[in-house]
């Protein structure tokens, strides 16, 4: 069972993509920390999976400039898989965009609803990309790691352009459209305990749609 995997994990990143989640675990496990799956299909999941496994686990979770993260996910050519993995928890790299698009058509991607369920999770650090060196190390301190240093962290601009992909795929721009004028913020009053209980009632609906949509 992968929860059995995060007993030995130090930390658990995770991101709705195009954040530099996969070069930040890289980077931090050059200095010790046990970050990630042994396993690369599992890490490879479960680093944009749609919720928190292990609730007592150290986690940080990287998130921010939605419309880029997901032109840079599109350009690179994992988009499509992403959406299976933050919206479905699946990894099979079965093409689900319109019926993804049909049953979400506010959140095809899953990033509203992953985020919604981080920013209130126990044990959890939300930090925005673009991030620097001095911010992630105030991230690692808040989550006790502050032992940690990470001054000499390689900080990697955005390289996709907006107008460069949105006009060449319809598919594209349905996808992106939901999240054009949508922003990362967190409620004017937050009650943890009713929002933590939400998106575990949502997990468990998740779950259940889940298993029903893999049968057919």
């Amino acid at each position: 069972m992968l929860s059995s995997v995060f007993e030995s994990m130090d930390l658990y990143i995770v991101s709705h993509g195009g954040v530099s989640s996969n070069s930040t675990i890289e980077y931090l496990r050059t200095k010790g920390l046990r970050i990630g799956m042994v396993n690369l299909e599992d890490e490879q999941r479960c680093v944009h999976f749609p919720l928190k496994i292990d609730l007592s686990v150290k986690c940080l979770y990287l998130y921010g400039d939605v419309v880029g993260s997901i032109l840079s996910q599109y350009r690179r050519g994992f988009l499509w898989n992403n959406m299976n993995k933050i919206q479905l928890g699946l990894d099979d790299h079965v093409d689900r965009v319109d019926y993804l698009l049909h049953h979400f058509p506010h959140d095809p991607i899953g990033i509203k609803s992953q985020w919604a369920r981080f920013m209130v999770y126990p044990n959890t650090v939300c930090l925005c990309y673009p991030f620097t060196s001095t911010e992630l190390q105030s991230a690692l301190q808040t989550l006790g790691f502050c032992h940690i240093f990470v001054d000499d962290m390689p900080i990697h601009p955005r390289m996709t352009k907006i107008d460069e992909y949105i006009i060449h795929d319809e598919r594209l721009y349905r996808v992106l459209t939901p999240y054009l004028e949508w922003t990362f913020s967190y409620p004017d009053t937050l009650n943890v305990e009713i929002l933590q209980h939400r998106a575990e009632e949502k997990r468990k609906r998740r779950i259940k749609e889940n298993k029903m949509f893999c049968k057919k």
